[in-house]
């Protein structure tokens, strides 16, 4: 209650009125009193009315506050400063309120005009020298004028720090919350990009397998047919194994890597399983591959295995039974993972109206994965009606 008192605008145009009906009053309570006497008294009374328009005319506020005054001082001889509080308030207003080179202008030019009157008025009383005139005047309006102008910057000052401050913690807050959201992104994009690359290849291999233990039981060719169906299950089985290990790796809070860093036998075994289902696929590697890899990083090792893996699945989709070439080269300072394919052949183990579902996916995550370690990734046709896939990575500085 006492803060909403105190922070109300009219408060000090209140007091001043109230000061002056109290020194009207007490005036009024002594015999014989003249006009003149109660003279300061009514003139705060008319500057705490004229205060009331502080907030929307500052200027004409200074003007009125000031002119009061001064017929108190004339009225006076200059020995009355009743009139000094309504005249600090309305210049600290119009400092606080219009902080601006005019408003400077028009509170010295009030000064000057109180400085004069006031100087007049004591040289017109005998007891007051010129010396003590003139620097009563000046007291005067250091009080009344430059001392709350002063106080008024000061506050102004203040408010525009504070408020720059307050900007500065909105956009550091702003900032804050950008690199939450773009770490929240990066993350629901990373994880995308795992379970696509999970479920992807393994679900290719195992609608592949049915397909072909499809064909085979409608021609009554029934002798493979159990093959195809372990090979179905057992991709199925290692779905669910690496969907399990992703969602326990995210669960305790540690998905940064969202899979074991794979190596060269596991590569070596993604090629194997590919090719035990029925597609034509020779892996090369030059001997210093498997140390390179291992001297990888995790994420490097992933990003290899999963562009292997993508690759492999795209051919089983888009080229089934094309001749594909795996190659890892390993050279002094860079590292060339190639899988390339030949252009799509028949096959009598695939249901011909069949299409296998593609989103696109696969190679929006595989440049991404590229990006990340700052590896370079072609992926173009070839001569022939083939394709060619090629991730080039810079060779572990121990292998230079």
């Amino acid at each position: 209650m006492l803060n909403r008192v105190l922070r109300w605008t009219h408060l000090p145009a209140v007091v001043v009125m109230v000061v002056g009906c109290i020194t009207v009053v007490t005036m009024l309570t002594i015999p014989s009193v003249s006009a003149i006497a109660v003279l300061p008294g009514m003139a705060m009374i008319a500057q705490g009315t004229v205060l009331l328009a502080r907030s929307s005319f500052p200027v004409w506020t200074l003007g009125g506050c000031v002119g009061l005054d001064a017929v108190v001082i004339v009225a006076t001889s200059g020995e009355t400063g009743s009139g000094a509080l309504a005249v600090i308030v309305a210049s600290y207003s119009l400092i606080r309120m219009r902080p601006t080179l005019r408003s400077a202008q028009y509170l010295v030019s009030a000064a000057v005009f109180t400085a004069t009157i006031s100087s007049i008025a004591l040289l017109s009383n005998p007891e007051f020298s010129a010396v003590v005139a003139v620097g009563a005047s000046l007291v005067r309006v250091f009080v009344q004028n430059a001392l709350p102008a002063v106080v008024a910057d000061v506050a102004a000052t203040r408010t525009r720090l504070v408020q720059a401050y307050r900007e500065r913690a909105e956009h550091a807050e702003r900032d804050r919350q950008a690199e939450v959201d773009r770490a929240l992104q990066d993350e629901r994009t990373a994880l995308a990009r795992e379970l696509h690359d999970i479920a992807a290849h393994h679900l290719t291999g195992i609608i592949v397998s049915i397909q072909a233990a499809a064909v085979l039981l409608r021609n009554n060719q029934t002798v493979d047919v159990d093959m195809y169906l372990k090979t179905a299950i057992g991709e199925a089985n290692r779905t669910l194994d690496q969907l399990r290990a992703t969602v326990g790796l995210l669960r305790d809070g540690n998905g940064d890597d969202l899979v074991l860093s794979p190596t060269l036998d596991d590569i070596a075994d993604l090629v194997a399983a590919v090719r035990g289902r029925g597609s034509p696929i020779d892996f090369h590697r030059d001997p210093r591959t498997p140390s390179v890899i291992m001297e990888m990083s995790p994420t490097e090792r992933v990003t290899v295995f999963r562009m292997v893996q993508e690759s492999l699945a795209n051919v089983v989709q888009h080229a089934p039974g094309a001749a594909c070439t795996v190659e890892i080269v390993s050279g002094a300072d860079l590292v060339t993972v190639t899988v390339t394919n030949d252009a799509p052949q028949s096959s009598t183990t695939r249901i011909d109206d069949a299409h296998l579902p593609t989103s696109g996916l696969g190679l929006i995550g595989m440049r991404e994965r590229a990006h990340l370690i700052g590896a370079d990734l072609r992926v173009e046709p070839i001569p022939g009606g083939g394709w060619q896939n090629r991730l080039v990575v810079a060779a572990p500085k121990r292998t230079r």
